[in-house]
């Protein structure tokens, strides 16, 4: 991050410095793939992308060795199924890990307790939805749903306050409090 800062300062008033990494680091979050998740699509490319290529030479080869009209048109109509099938369930699996990735991400930046991570994902991985540009879609309303099902796996303190008549108020808060990220392990 300091040598954005480094190369940052030709372009930006060193007063507006701050806003902008404050800025940039709400942002990039939402734009940014984890190495791991982008190591996994990058792998699932290349699987596929080696599969269709046998699918081509296969139909290539099967074309020229058909004995018969009939006979080649089938295995090309074959082969052609198969590739197709092969595209679709590729695109699948690159959306399951988008969604999921998303997933982490959004129950992550909620509060949600780093040990529970995993089984929330896999628990609402099905009811989260993709938009076209491959964010969660209404997160906010899948962020809901989660926290009423599973509650205790989100870090939450209780405040109590009173007002100036001396009613004692109670209401839960997110709890930003280092102490408490600690007690929990996050």
């Amino acid at each position: 991050m300091e040598w954005i800062k480094e190369f940052a300062k030709d372009y930006i008033q060193e007063e507006k410095m701050e806003e902008f990494f404050e800025n940039y680091k709400k942002e990039f979050p939402k734009h940014a793939m984890r190495k791991k998740e982008y190591n996994e699509v990058n792998e699932a490319l290349k699987l596929t992308k080696e599969q269709l290529e046998e699918t081509t030479k296969s139909i290539e080869s099967l074309k020229g060795k058909a004995t018969s009209l009939e006979e080649a048109e089938k295995k090309i109509t074959d082969w052609e199924a198969q590739y197709k099938q092969l595209e679709t369930d590729t695109n699948q699996k690159v959306g399951n890990i988008t969604k999921r990735s998303n997933l982490k991400e959004l129950l992550l930046t909620n509060n949600a307790h780093k040990d529970a991570i995993d089984l929330l994902v896999d628990k609402y991985l099905g009811v989260a939805e993709l938009t076209e540009e491959g964010s969660i879609k209404d997160p906010s309303v899948l962020l809901e749903k989660i926290k009423g099902e599973k509650k205790g796996l989100f870090v939450e303190t209780v405040v109590d306050s009173t007002d100036k008549d001396g009613n004692v108020t109670t209401a839960t808060k997110t709890d930003d409090n280092e102490r408490t990220r600690k007690l929990f392990g996050l």
